[in-house]
């Protein structure tokens, strides 16, 4: 009985380390993230109106 009581204690105290080091790679992967949207800006929509493909454009000068 004391063996597995043991085990147990053992297993909980694994889950509680895993949990923290998963926390620990979330919060760092935030992190990275800000600091790449800081530095290559964040993606937005375009403003600017779609272009004509090329063949329409040659056709409308003939």
């Amino acid at each position: 009985v004391q063996d597995a009581e043991e085990a147990l204690a053992e297993a909980d105290a694994l889950a509680k380390v895993d949990e923290e080091i998963a926390k620990e790679i979330a919060s760092r992967h935030i992190e990275n993230t800000a600091t790449y949207d800081e530095a290559v800006g964040s993606p937005v929509a375009s403003t600017r109106a779609p272009t004509p493909p090329f063949k329409k454009l040659a056709q409308a000068n003939l």
